[in-house]
């Protein structure tokens, strides 16, 4: 791989994963986009799946007093998103990207029109299910595309109390579901020795970013962290269309 590429990948993963350690998700909208302009979707996936995986559990790890409540809490739900992303990973490697693309940003404007409703914490109150619903939906196409992000967010609303507890389970559903894509991944394409060294490679720096992004989050309060989400929900949508474009 040229070096000018590496250096290309790994700023964007720098910028990507600053927002992760701020925001719980948002890597893969950056770091995904960015790179299939240089490398295969399958490529780009495989490495952005090794390194979410690894960078989730570091931020876990950073944020643990809040985990293991979630974890028990929902590690159904977590169950069944590791198997919903690794079926359909494993099922749909020969997708329609346009149609992908499409329900996505259908999906994403729906998430945007949630985060905007007056009456979001009745909808907490009343409708957990929807939110079950959303980050399942989010596993499926998450497993395909590796960006299940948006969904997550959306689904997380309705699950959770503060803007702590949100942040954590977030980064649970993208570590389930990362585990889930890169397993039919591997099962489909066996381990790709070169992805595995690039990703190695970028960990170190994506990693200092990462920890400077959380201590930006233990700063600010829950009305930025709501702005940042919906920002970048409406990024998604804009890099969405010019896949589609």
């Amino acid at each position: 791989m040229e070096s000018s590429i590496y250096l290309i990948i790994l700023c964007a993963a720098i910028i990507a994963y600053f927002i992760k350690g701020y925001s719980g998700f948002g890597n893969a909208l950056i770091f995904i986009s960015l790179g299939s302009l240089f490398l295969s979707p399958i490529r780009i996936i495989y490495i952005s799946s090794i390194i979410d995986i690894i960078l989730s559990l570091f931020l876990l790890y950073l944020n643990k007093t809040a985990v293991s409540e979630i974890l028990f809490k929902r590690i159904g739900l977590l169950i069944i998103l590791f198997i919903v992303s690794l079926i359909s990973n494993y099922l749909f490697q020969g997708y329609s990207q346009l149609l992908t693309y499409l329900i996505i940003t259908a999906s994403v404007l729906s998430g945007i029109y949630l985060l905007g409703k007056n009456n979001i914490e009745k909808l907490k109150e009343r409708k957990p299910i929807l939110g079950l619903t959303v980050i399942i939906t989010g596993g499926i196409f998450g497993g395909i595309t590796g960006v299940g992000g948006p969904f997550y967010v959306v689904g997380s609303l309705f699950l959770t109390k503060n803007s702590t507890n949100q942040k954590q389970l977030i980064v649970l559903t993208l570590l389930f579901e990362g585990i889930g894509r890169l397993t039919g991944l591997i099962t489909s394409y066996g381990i790709l020795k070169e992805e595995f060294i690039f990703s190695l490679g970028i960990i170190p720096l994506a990693s200092i970013a990462l920890i400077f992004g959380n201590a930006l989050f233990n700063k600010t309060n829950e009305l930025f962290y709501k702005i940042l989400g919906l920002l970048l929900i409406c990024l998604s949508v804009i890099l969405f269309l010019q896949q589609i474009l």
